[in-house]
């Protein structure tokens, strides 16, 4: 049943080309027709609507091939407003992808700019904590434990997880021994002792 159906619109389209083809020589206009692809039928078939409207041309075509010629015409305006949506709307596609492209790459600049600004803050702040560790290294065990003894909790494990072993067995040896205890503790919680000598 569909290829019946088929083959009576390829016949029909046929006989629309032909007929259109025939008004042509019938205006006066010669045109050569290498095949009936879709788009030259339509074409064909917006000639011959524009024909009929010459006086005594009607009457070429059925009533039935004349509504047919319409409707191509019709549907051929359609597919080429909907051609031209589709290419406007490529365009804002395009526009947009390189407003998205432009974005990411900000966002890339940005987040380098915060990377390094947040690792020069992490290098002055390792570089102030080894100051502090080589003038604690520096000093006898008892001033150092007499200063660690009073010293805030997070700059204490700041200086001491960086410190020598021998410097900083010293110094735990000279403090009192429940603080040096307490000390020990947080400083297994916190992780091994760093290197940044």
């Amino acid at each position: 049943m569909s290829n019946l159906f088929s083959y009576v619109i390829v016949a029909l389209l046929a006989f629309i080309g032909t007929k259109a083809f025939d008004m042509l020589e019938i205006s006066g206009k010669e045109q050569v027709a290498h095949d009936l692809t879709h788009e030259s039928v339509i074409k064909s078939a917006e000639t011959s609507v524009e024909n009929l409207k010459k006086p005594g041309m009607e009457e070429c075509f059925s009533s039935t091939e004349v509504e047919v010629l319409k409707n191509l015409k019709i549907r051929r305006e359609q597919l080429d407003i909907r051609e031209r949506n589709i290419e406007e709307k490529e365009r804002v596609l395009g526009t947009m992808n390189t407003e998205a492209l432009y974005a990411v790459r900000q966002i890339e600049d940005t987040t380098k700019r915060v990377e390094k600004i947040l690792k020069e803050y992490q290098d002055k702040k390792d570089a102030q904590i080894l100051r502090l560790v080589k003038i604690y290294e520096g000093m006898k065990p008892q001033e150092a434990a007499r200063i660690f003894e009073e010293l805030n909790w997070d700059i204490l494990l700041s200086v001491v997880q960086y410190m020598k072993e021998s410097k900083l067995s010293a110094i735990l040896a000279a403090m009192n021994p429940s603080k040096a205890t307490s000390l020990t503790i947080a400083l297994s919680n916190k992780g091994d002792i760093k290197s940044l000598n």
